[in-house]
């Protein structure tokens, strides 16, 4: 049921952003929204992950934020505070977009992952040398 999404329905933003306790070198983070999102909103946005994560294993190999009523919540590194909180509005802004489009989770999973993939390909053509892509290397051993 989409009782959110309507004529008049403008997103779910951030209105705070609240360091909750440290352990050691990780950090809970709680970011407060202006409202409790519908079950299918929380699951875009558990879906929109960035492509690539830069950084420490703990951060590149680490889960994803959660959603509790109307609070994100998020266990990192205190060294990827900011990235973090790049990402977690990076996915709010991809579950506002694709629930407001009225997409099902499925398609928007789907969607994600192909914008996801474009974009790995993307880097892989820049990280590529000008000229080298279409060189075939064949060694051959004495």
């Amino acid at each position: 049921m989409r009782d959110m999404a309507g004529a008049g329905w403008e997103g779910i933003t951030i209105t705070d952003r609240t360091a909750v306790k440290e352990v050691g070198d990780r950090i809970e983070v709680e970011w407060r929204l202006s409202a409790k999102p519908e079950l299918e909103w929380a699951e875009i946005f558990q879906m929109a992950a960035l492509t690539d994560r830069a950084g420490s294993v703990d951060w590149v190999m680490g889960g994803g934020p959660d959603v509790m009523d109307a609070v994100v919540r998020w266990f990192v590194p205190t060294a990827e505070i900011e990235e973090a909180d790049a990402e977690v509005r990076h996915r709010l802004s991809v579950a506002n977009q694709r629930f407001a489009e009225g997409l099902p989770v499925q398609d928007a999973e789907r969607i994600d992952a192909a914008e996801r993939a474009s974009e790995a390909s993307q880097k892989a053509k820049q990280a590529t040398p000008s000229g080298s892509e279409d060189v075939d290397v064949v060694r051959r051993d004495p």
